[in-house]
Parts: structure tokens; C-alpha cells; sequence
């Protein structure tokens, strides 16, 4: 079972190993990149979601510390990446330009 972490920067996995997730550029426009720093869970999927948390794209992943996804044409404003590891869930606000 997952447990849903939400945050700007570190996110708390538990209090004594916090998780620290890099996504750039922010505001982005064709892609972004994500990277989990230090000794993290792997990815096991990334979802894109709208302001109202209607998914807008999946993005499947191996066990990933990175990865580059290519955005959905066409949208620009607000949105939000969810991660999902074995540890739990992270949440992140991208703006898209």
C-alpha cells in the first residue's frame, strides 16, 4: 500500500529519511526531468494531473531514479506530477508554459 506525501521540495518519507526529488525546467514546454537525489526509492510511475486531479497522462516506469517525460501538446498552466515508489508517493507543482 502506498501513502500519499505531498510537498514543494523535500518531501518526508519518514522522519528520518527524508526524500528529495529534482524536477527541471519549471516552468516547462516540451518536457520535464525528474531525479530522485541521495539513496531513494526507484519510480514506478508518474502521473501528470490538472488542478482538479483528473490524470492527463501515465507514464509507466521500470524502477527509475530519473526520468525525462515528453508533456501532452497543447497545455499550459498549472499541473501537478505524482510520483510513486515502494516508499510511498510524492506530489510536485509544475507550471507549463
Amino acid at each position: 500500500n502506498y501513502s500519499t506525501l505531498t510537498a514543494t521540495e523535500d518531501i518526508q518519507q519518514n522522519s528520518d529519511n527524508p526524500l528529495s526529488v529534482k524536477i527541471y525546467p519549471n516552468p516547462a514546454q516540451d518536457f520535464l526531468s525528474i531525479e530522485l537525489l541521495g539513496e531513494q526509492p526507484q519510480l514506478n510511475k508518474i502521473e501528470l494531473t490538472d488542478i482538479t486531479g483528473k490524470v492527463l497522462k501515465n507514464y509507466s516506469l521500470q524502477n527509475q531514479s530519473d526520468f525525462t517525460l515528453d508533456l501532452p501538446q497543447g497545455i499550459h498552466g498549472i499541473y501537478f506530477l505524482k510520483g510513486y515508489t515502494e516508499a510511498g508517493i510524492w506530489t510536485k507543482k509544475v507550471v507549463i508554459e
